[in-house]
């Protein structure tokens, strides 16, 4: 499949109203490391902290996303994004601008969608 595509779960929380799931798969672990630094330079005046098993997690105003490899060690890397927002627009503008992150890797590499 070229491109990106992704199911997207969006999941009503008491105190977090606007929550998105996506989940992707990358070829190589050398590409997630890729996608990672690009994310962390995008959102470079932002908080930011590194997650285990090479994650990220940023905090936006009203907000956070991470990053969290699922599967994979060298090869066939699937990873999770999930964004929480107390604000529809706030959270869609950076699902945008992760989306953007995601369209640059597309150029270089191929991703795949993971079924759940």
């Amino acid at each position: 499949m070229n491109g990106i595509v992704a199911e997207i779960k969006k999941v009503s929380r008491d105190r977090i109203p606007n929550e998105w799931l996506y989940n992707y798969s990358f070829d190589t672990l050398d590409i997630f490391k890729k996608f990672i630094n690009w994310l962390s330079g995008e959102f470079i005046l932002y908080q930011q902290e590194e997650l285990e098993f090479d994650g990220l997690l940023v905090y936006f105003p009203n907000g956070h996303f991470k990053v969290l490899k699922t599967k994979g060690i060298n090869s066939n890397v699937e990873f999770s994004i999930l964004i929480r927002s107390k604000s529809n627009a706030n959270g869609e503008k950076i699902d945008k601008k992760i989306n953007a992150v995601l369209n640059h890797i597309k150029d270089l590499r191929r991703i795949r969608v993971v079924n759940d």
